[in-house]
């Protein structure tokens, strides 16, 4: 916009454009840029609703812990910390779809849910989809009961070693976040 008005500006001054031919120019430069603005306006809307259909409720994540550490998953062909999780089954509640993605990720049981957050859009202006963030504390020992399709190896980490990797290594975005919360905050019940 800024380039097209400077552009009619410099023409007028040079006598190559009538006043209005100027006027005429720089309204339809406006009226382009309203329309792009207003395009740009709706990709990036950000939808709030009061109830969220259920057939958008598809992925649950995982934010488990036992006792002082925290379980991760490193996933082997992209090489990123990440945190457990997947898609609901059809006719599966989200509190059963985290305890059954806990268990086929890492082998852990779910002792207890601490709270299951409201849902959120996995993608904002991108997708519908909504994901439910489950917090939960775990029990077990990690073992394989995964697909043949799952990269990820799942380990605790303790504050300290939490640090560490986020100097260091890559992470999903929301493993990120969730990182940096529990190396830099205490989580209480």
């Amino acid at each position: 916009r800024r380039d097209g008005m400077d552009t009619v500006k410099e023409e007028q001054k040079r006598s190559e454009i009538t006043e209005d031919q100027k006027a005429d120019f720089e309204e339809k430069i406006q009226k382009l840029t309203d329309k792009y603005v207003a395009e740009i306006d709706k990709m990036l809307e950000v939808k709030f609703y009061d109830k969220v259909a259920d057939d958008l409720l598809k992925f649950a994540v995982i934010i488990s812990k036992t006792k002082d550490k925290w379980v991760f998953c490193k996933h082997k062909e992209r090489d990123t910390y990440e945190i457990p999780g997947g898609r609901r089954e059809e006719g599966e509640s989200i509190d059963e779809t985290a305890t059954r993605e806990l268990y086929e990720e890492t082998g852990l049981s779910v002792k207890r849910i601490i709270n299951i957050l409201p849902s959120s859009f996995a993608a904002v202006a991108i997708s519908d989809t909504c994901t439910n963030i489950a917090f939960v504390e775990a029990e077990g020992e990690f073992s394989d009961h995964t697909s043949a399709n799952e990269q990820i190896k799942p380990k605790f980490y303790t504050k300290k070693e939490i640090k560490q990797l986020l100097e260091t290594e890559k992470f999903s975005s929301r493993a990120q976040v969730i990182a940096y919360m529990f190396a830099e905050y205490p989580w209480s019940e």
